[in-house]
């Protein structure tokens, strides 16, 4: 299987109830640095944390029957994926009292979602030019936030996804 956002970020993808639940990453703000520093090292050579070691064999014999590789279009929203890997209350605290390290994690939400796009879309063999448009979140959490800290730690995420992948009027958003 190839890895998804939450595995970047070490979030432990637990059925429950019916529906999978990401489990929390890190609980204080020294545990959440760690964290960002383990993720901007995977972000130096995504594709190789991301894909199978036999990965290249794989593609090849499942273009070969036909397949084609999924593209990456949609996502847990930025404050719903942030607060499952760091707590709803956590994440409120963070933007509040230290909203350097909070803009750090938001923008490696970013990086972590725009470099996995990319690598699949190679995977797929889409240039930027020809890759599908498109992008569908999953944000209830966005709710927990103010309009001043969601523009602060979500809306620059969507904004640069959107700019991406749904550049055009028409584009599914």
């Amino acid at each position: 299987p190839i890895k998804g956002l939450h595995d970047i970020f070490e979030a432990e993808n637990r059925w429950e109830g019916q529906s999978y639940w990401l489990q929390r990453a890190a609980a204080t703000p020294d545990e959440l640095k760690a964290l960002l520093d383990r993720v901007e090292r995977r972000l130096e050579d995504l594709r190789a944390f991301l894909l199978p070691p036999d990965w290249d064999k794989a593609r090849a014999a499942f273009l070969a029957a036909g397949g084609t590789l999924p593209y990456y279009r949609s996502q847990r929203g930025p404050v719903t994926f942030a607060m499952s890997v760091y707590d709803v209350e956590e994440l409120i605290y963070l933007i509040m009292d230290e909203p350097a390290l909070a803009e750090r994690f938001s923008r490696l939400i970013l990086r972590a979602i725009l470099e996995r796009a990319r690598v699949l879309d190679e995977e797929a063999g889409c240039a930027p030019e020809t890759a599908r448009h498109g992008w569908s979140w999953a944000d209830d959490n966005c709710a927990m936030l103010n309009k001043e800290m969601y523009d602060f730690f979500a809306k620059p995420i969507l904004k640069a996804v959107f700019d991406r992948y749904c550049p055009l009027p028409g584009d599914g958003r």
